[in-house]
């Protein structure tokens, strides 16, 4: 009986996984129509949408795991339900045997759910995993005094007035600058950051406060439990890698923007990437971590025209706004007519 309610279960996952891949594809080629017919954005702009894609993922899939867990056919439940201690051991082996003789033969898909559910466990425990691999290191963290970090805050960032700034550590052997925590956000510096230049320690400083301000941590952390629960879907890996790209080049816009030193920002990036001896895996946002480190580097010594890497918060609603709205229609026409 046990079994036989895991394959229902396991059904059900299988076609709201099923259901919610389908219409994520729809969801962002929609998005990609409309960011292409616009015309070139900002990356800020970019990330934002694909955000909203990202979350437009986890509501599409809701509903559909809700009805798996209520939508058990009206007899395993009730059978579920009834003690079986008064029924004599041989009529409940003859049950069980009557019972999986007779199992319909489309139990493929409650296996492969289940088996889509055991894959995203695992994946979601290896990321827990990793984050308390940073909490430890983050146990480690000398904490570090620059009376001009709330200043450049402040005044570069748009910081609120009562709103105080991360916390400024550092640890021997870290690799390499980072930003970590969503709720009491802490930029770490390496050992060695106290040999650099008041330019390349600025530089570095803007360009991990911007990823605080911006809540990249969150998105990260989003993009991580997407790509635990899709872990099969294309689009949640190519979804986690854009948004890092656009993330990487609005806080390289945003610090050059505020600094206008492009050279110095391009030496300071090159310099932070060099020396970089973090390990990857880990569930950080770091200036020295953004992939294709070639193109943020042309395109901050072309003649792009940078804007602030801080999304404003009206533009930010709207764009949220527009895709949730349209997943949620079609979540309000999946429980009408399914």
């Amino acid at each position: 009986m046990t079994a036989t309610i895991a394959l229902e279960f396991g059904s059900g996952v299988f076609d709201a996984l099923l259901g919610s891949s389908v219409r994520a594809i729809v969801l962002a080629l929609a998005t990609w129509l409309v960011l292409r017919s616009v015309g070139p954005r900002r990356p800020a702009v970019q990330h934002g949408a694909w955000t909203a894609v990202l979350l437009g993922m986890l509501l599409l899939l809701l509903p559909g795991l809700v009805g798996s867990g209520s939508g058990l056919s009206p007899g395993v439940a009730l059978e579920s339900a009834i003690p079986v201690f008064e029924t004599p051991l041989i009529a409940q082996a003859e049950s069980l045997t009557h019972s999986s003789a007779g199992m319909p033969a489309s139990n493929w898909r409650g296996i492969c759910g289940l088996l889509f559910v055991f894959g995203t466990v695992v994946l979601l425990a290896r990321h827990l995993i990793a984050r308390c691999r940073v909490r430890r290191l983050l146990r480690q963290a000398e904490s570090l005094e620059w009376p001009a970090l709330e200043s450049l805050a402040r005044v570069s960032l748009r910081a609120a007035p009562g709103r105080k700034p991360p916390r400024l550590l550092a640890i021997q052997g870290a690799g390499g600058p980072f930003a970590y925590g969503a709720l009491r956000p802490a930029i770490v510096l390496p050992g060695e950051w106290s040999n650099w230049s008041l330019k390349k320690l600025e530089a570095v400083l803007l360009h991990e406060l911007t990823h605080v301000f911006r809540r990249d941590g969150i998105v990260e952390a989003l993009a991580a439990v997407v790509a635990s629960v899709f872990w099969f879907h294309p689009l949640s890996y190519m979804l986690k890698r854009r948004l890092r790209v656009l993330a990487e080049a609005a806080c390289d816009d945003h610090a050059v923007l505020v600094s206008g030193d492009r050279e110095g920002y391009a030496q300071a990036l090159l310099e932070i990437a060099r020396d970089w001896r973090g390990i990857r895996t880990l569930p950080i946002t770091s200036m020295a971590r953004g992939v294709s480190l070639g193109g943020r580097i042309e395109r901050i010594l072309g003649k792009t025209r940078l804007e602030s890497g801080l999304l404003s918060r009206a533009v930010g609603s709207c764009v949220v706004a527009v895709v949730l709205v349209a997943t949620l229609d079609s979540l309000s026409k999946r429980s009408v007519y399914g």
